[in-house]
């Protein structure tokens, strides 16, 4: 990284305050739901509403915060996918396209290096290892086992298409054709040939081309949701219970509290409390308090709350 100053600043401790946002569009048609087309953009901006703040207050660029530079950034990233079945049975042909760029500016001379774009690797383009590639013609030193970080690049073009087919079972096979690369959108004299021009674009362009298989693990969706079903009704059958345990306890709460605050009262032991003195007092106090108790029991039967 010494020998790389861009790459160094995109490591430095920077905050990076950032607002993102994703639309993705899937749809399936066709006769037989034999089409398919699948849509996600993402955008992300960093730093420009802290800058406007700062720069208000009379702060002027490289702009601090706490005694650290921010980041400030936008970019962008979008990727289409077509699926299309060939025949009735499970063979179709996918295709997908992916174009992403990210511009420094600002605050910033070039993008965190976790924002940067790098390519290859199995979800890439597969004939090459991850972060073997680019950015556009240039080649690390052989003798640099650190070259791999030098591999990145602020804009992506990457384009894959494939052939699904069926073998036995769940084993699916595919033939596959990848293409792509990744540039620099600013001049790195550090890094020659990684500037994204006109001029020799296709010569940039990696392929990558193979046979693989594959193995259908949709049948799991199918049991997680079966689970999901089984979880959903046994917490809903427990809730349930749990209501039921409940509004019988209110019941018999209720049922005591009248009875409660009659003992309450004849238990205060006051002096001049004649009912206290009666002769009939203890039946008659046992007759109003099961008078209440079944009058309240009745009630709670006649809302059929039971």
């Amino acid at each position: 990284m010494d020998e790389n100053p861009a790459i160094a600043m995109s490591f430095r401790n920077q905050f990076v305050p950032s607002i993102g946002y994703t639309y993705t569009f899937d749809r399936t048609y066709g006769a037989a739901g034999n089409r398919r087309f699948y849509w996600q953009n993402s955008v992300t901006s960093a730093g420009n509403l802290l800058s406007g703040i700062l720069r208000a207050f009379g702060e002027r660029q490289p702009q601090p915060l706490f005694g650290n530079r921010f980041s400030q950034f936008v970019k962008e990233v979008s990727e289409l996918k077509f699926y299309h079945r060939i025949g009735r049975r499970n063979n179709w042909l996918a295709t997908r396209l992916l174009v992403g760029a990210g511009y420094a500016y600002g605050n910033s001379e070039v993008m965190p290096y976790s924002e940067q774009f790098y390519i290859g690797g199995a979800n890439s383009i597969r004939a090459f290892t991850i972060r073997s590639l680019g950015p556009g013609s240039y080649r690390p030193p052989a003798d640099d086992r650190n070259g791999y970080l030098d591999q990145t690049g602020d804009f992506k073009l990457e384009a894959n298409i494939e052939y699904r087919f069926g073998i036995m079972g769940r084993l699916n096979g595919a033939v596959f054709l990848d293409a792509g690369n990744i540039w620099l959108l600013k001049k790195d004299p550090k890094r020659p040939g990684a500037e994204l021009k006109w001029k020799g674009f296709l010569n940039d362009i990696a392929l990558g081309t193979g046979f693989g298989l594959r193995y259908d693990i949709s049948y799991l969706d199918g049991c997680r949701e079966t689970l999901s079903s089984l979880m959903d009704l046994y917490t809903a059958n427990n809730d349930m219970r749990m209501n039921d345990i409940m509004k019988r306890l209110t019941i018999v709460s209720t049922i005591f509290i009248p009875l409660t605050f009659l003992v309450g009262v004849w238990g205060m032991n006051f002096r001049h409390m004649p009912e206290l003195e009666w002769r009939h007092g203890y039946a008659v106090a046992w007759g109003v308090m099961l008078a209440v108790g079944v009058a309240a029991y009745f009630v709670f039967r006649t809302k059929r709350w039971r």
